[in-house]
């Protein structure tokens, strides 16, 4: 999807290690919205409520990392990617994330250097994965 691997571009560093990849993003998303489903349906409740995750290259945590956050919102998905300290990634997405998930991105833009935001629908997305709703 042109979109994501724009934000990839836009925050890779060539000489490091800490890359990721288009096709990296695409079997994390699916891994994901696999687990999520997964969640729902244990937990019925939580059914359209947003929600986000995050990946990142951190493969050598002495250089700069890259991340590639999703945020999922009724029917459409922001993505945001970025550059920032590894451990700091790794903390952030383990355990010092917002407990609002709608707090997440803004947390994200404070604490690191992001590209901008990309809006896609969730059907978009879906096509690009090759996935359904179940």
């Amino acid at each position: 999807m042109k979109e994501i691997q724009h934000l990839l571009l836009e925050t890779s560093d060539p000489d490091s290690i800490n890359q990721l990849t288009l096709d990296q993003a695409k079997h994390w998303l699916i891994d994901y919205l696999k687990m999520y489903r997964e969640e729902l349906a244990r937990f019925p409740a939580e059914s359209g409520n947003d929600h986000w995750d995050l990946i990142a290259a951190d493969y050598d945590s002495q250089e700069t990392a890259q991340y590639l956050a999703a945020y999922f919102s009724k029917d459409k998905v922001t993505f945001q990617a970025g550059r920032g300290d590894s451990p700091k990634i790794r903390a952030f997405a383990e355990s010092e994330f917002p407990d609002d998930p709608s707090e997440v991105l803004a947390e994200l833009t404070q604490r690191f250097h992001p590209s901008k935001s990309v809006i896609i629908t969730y059907k978009a997305l879906q096509s690009w994965l090759s996935i359904e709703d179940s």
